[in-house]
């Protein structure tokens, strides 16, 4: 958001509109913007808030979406502090019982939560609701400081804090939308801060469309990140042992890649335009992810929530994490840091496993590479992420970034002349190769996996470790994906699309998972909550 202004407003929504590109997903933040009611100098009459401002951005989203745009980048995610007074509005504009006028058909919820308000959640303590032209500095402040001003706007009482609302109730209201809708994102503001490359900067204000990219942003400057993501199992080698060397060097070449892209992408745009549009390229950020994570375990014959899966789920990202890290310095070497190297974290020598406190293994020679990164610097402020790539596993046929089996049994239509698409049903390969092998494969399994909805769990006579080695996302237990979120997140130096799966929705059980996102440091706790509530709960 460019400023809490008519002009502010507008400029933004043309700014916005200029990014809404077929294959690029666009977040921005609105949490500058002051609260309705409060009093506008310049017309001398009442604001009327963020609901009205947001339904008339959703409508320029409608107006300047693309038939090309993939379903998993569609829209827009809007950021916003939970501190701000019109939150709870804005949360019921994404619900189901939204009133039709002000709903937002085409932008998502993402929340920016302080630590604050965890805290106050847990100690059942009151939340003050305030606005940004009444309080200003909240927006630019985290951790202690924005602990501090908060407090302090609270003591000064009426003038300042617009009403309260038990921490409890408001958190209770957004898991109640998170059942209904799968929405909000919730991040969290504190963690995306203390540990990013780019805190030096200021503080960062929100994240990427799916809450994985999170980089500095400021009224003239415009994020930007060019991503990519690794077939991670196609690393195994003919002895099914897998090659962590050559995943490193696929890494540094990708990471070459990317910034031609960006190189070739800067001489397409005049100084002129990208000082417009808010290019700066002071970064150069990139992001490489993984696909296929599932299909990789599978082939391993390692169940997705065993310990093996969660060792070789670390050791992937730490190889990327270095990998991308030692082709960035070999380019800083060549052409130069990026503009805003000096004072980072990474110049003073800690990688994103050090602000997380943890300790690599020896799979790689890290203090080695910490002493070039210091002597020559980095080509890219971030450089690891993982995100949705729910587009790109389709193509490759691989289970989508670092997910689980969502079915054994898919659906396909096939196009047929000019007649209807004729829809077949493809089981899942591995499986398939898996039960011939074991001679099992016949008409009667066929029928009970299909009459299963693609779960092998009630499937009579199935030896126990095909049942476990062919889960779904909704009979693994989600704590176990939250804790290998939190063993690659040392690797990870912006964040992570994550995604939970309820069967059955129970308020309690959501709550304290999302809770363990918070306390085991996560940057996103969730980018969405999907919840099947039928007795056919595996039906997707």
């Amino acid at each position: 958001m460019i400023a809490d202004s008519i002009d502010g407003i507008y400029d933004t929504s043309i700014r916005l509109s200029s990014f809404i590109l077929p294959y690029s997903s666009v977040a921005l933040h609105v949490h500058k913007i002051r609260a309705a009611g409060t009093y506008i100098q310049g017309s001398y009459g009442e604001s009327s808030g963020l609901p009205l401002m947001l339904k008339q951005y959703d409508s320029i989203v409608r107006n300047s979406e693309t038939l090309e745009r993939p379903k998993s980048i569609k829209g827009v995610t809007i950021y916003c502090e939970l501190w701000h007074a019109d939150i709870m509005k804005v949360i019921d504009q994404i619900r189901m019982t939204s009133i039709a006028d002000i709903k937002l058909k085409n932008c998502q919820l993402a929340l920016w939560i302080p630590d604050e308000f965890m805290r106050r959640v847990q100690n059942d303590q009151m939340w003050s609701f305030m606005s940004p032209d009444h309080c200003p500095g909240l927006i630019d402040v985290h951790g202690k400081e924005f602990d501090n001003l908060y407090k302090e706007y609270e003591l000064k009482s009426k003038s300042f804090v617009m009403r309260q609302i038990e921490a409890k109730k408001l958190w209770s209201q957004i898991i109640q939308s998170q059942i209904e809708t799968g929405l909000p994102l919730l991040l969290f503001k504190d963690a995306c801060n203390a540990k990013s490359n780019e805190s030096h900067l200021g503080t960062i204000q929100c994240a990427g469309r799916n809450g994985d990219t999170v980089q500095f942003t400021a009224s003239d400057e415009v994020a930007t990140c060019t991503t990519a993501s690794i077939s991670v199992d196609m690393f195994l080698t003919s002895e099914n042992i897998f090659d962590f060397s050559k995943l490193k060097e696929t890494a540094k070449k990708l990471t070459y890649d990317l910034n031609k892209i960006i190189d070739n992408n800067n001489v397409i745009l005049n100084k002129e335009k990208q000082l417009e549009l808010g290019l700066k390229q002071n970064q150069w950020a990139i992001g490489i992810g993984v696909q296929g994570l599932a299909d990789l375990f599978i082939k391993m014959k390692y169940p997705f929530d065993n310990k093996e899966a969660r060792v070789l789920n670390t050791q992937i990202h730490e190889s990327i994490y270095y990998g991308a890290l030692e082709a960035s310095c070999e380019l800083a070497t060549t052409n130069g840091p990026y503009k805003t190297f000096p004072n980072s974290p990474t110049s003073k020598g800690l990688l994103q496993f050090d602000l997380w406190n943890v300790k690599p293994s020896n799979l790689w020679d890290w203090n080695n590479l910490k002493t070039k990164i210091t002597q020559h610097g980095l080509r890219n402020s971030l450089v690891t992420v993982t995100s949705n790539t729910e587009v790109e596993s389709t193509i490759c046929g691989k289970v989508n970034s670092i997910e689980p089996l969502d079915t054994n049994v898919k659906r396909r239509y096939i196009s047929l002349g000019e007649s209807k698409p004729k829809e077949i049903q493809v089981v899942n390969p591995h499986l398939l190769k898996d039960l011939h092998d074991r001679k099992l494969w016949d008409d009667n399994l066929k029928y009970q996996l299909m009459n299963n909805m693609g779960s092998v769990q009630e499937i009579k006579g199935l030896p126990e470790d095909l049942k476990q080695l062919y889960k779904t996302k909704w009979e693994i237990d989600q704590k176990d994906l939250i804790i290998m979120a939190a063993d690659r997140a040392p690797f990870i130096d912006q964040s992570q699309a994550f995604s939970l799966n309820m069967v059955k929705a129970d308020e309690d059980i959501i709550s304290e998972m999302l809770i363990s996102t918070w306390k085991m440091g996560l940057k996103t706790a969730v980018c969405q909550l999907r919840i099947n509530q039928t007795e056919e709960h595996l039906r997707d």
